[in-house]
């Protein structure tokens, strides 16, 4: 299961359009990304217009494919989302955490969450014959701690995107 999964980037900014323009739905947690050889590709720059447009708070996995430089995927890459690396333990990032710089020699990802040994519900928690929870680690279990961390920022007052971002990242140690 794991691995092997695909999108559109067409479709994902087609569904992230959808929900900006019919819910009030403000913060999305995306965990998916692509190997990228540019610093700001299409599909990157089509996720910070829907970030600009909509007033999103958009956290992203920032890969699995370190512990190389250069690693960070795409939409993880672009410029207003807040792109996120997974620790192994306080201040240490994981050896399989993507890294930066972009190709540009951007700074990303922006910010690292813990995501080693995350205990999560199960892709096929409801068949009787399986665990309801499984010990998960990468990026797409430290991302979620953020987009909580953001709705809390959110709910104390701070609603501006790039505010909100701008916290999360000033309030880091490391």
């Amino acid at each position: 299961f794991q691995g092997k999964a695909r999108s559109n980037p067409n479709d994902v900014q087609a569904a992230i359009g959808w929900l900006a323009r019919n819910t009030p739905v403000r913060i999305i947690n995306y965990s998916y990304g692509a190997p990228t050889s540019e610093d700001d590709d299409s599909f990157a720059r089509g996720v910070d217009y829907l970030v600009d447009t909509y007033g999103l708070i958009l956290i992203v996995s920032a890969g699995n494919s370190g512990p190389a430089a250069y690693t960070v995927g795409s939409p993880g890459n672009a410029y207003n989302l807040l792109s996120v690396a997974n620790w192994s333990s306080r201040g240490t990032i994981a050896s399989s955490s993507s890294r930066g710089p972009t190709v540009g020699g951007r700074s990303k990802p922006d910010i690292a969450a813990p995501g080693t040994n995350i205990l999560s519900t199960a892709h096929n928690w409801d068949d009787w014959f399986t665990n309801d929870f499984v010990s998960m680690t990468g990026t797409s279990m430290a991302a979620p701690h953020l987009a909580g961390a953001a709705a809390l920022i959110r709910h104390a007052g701070i609603s501006d995107p790039l505010g909100i971002k701008a916290v999360l990242i000033n309030t880091t140690d490391n």
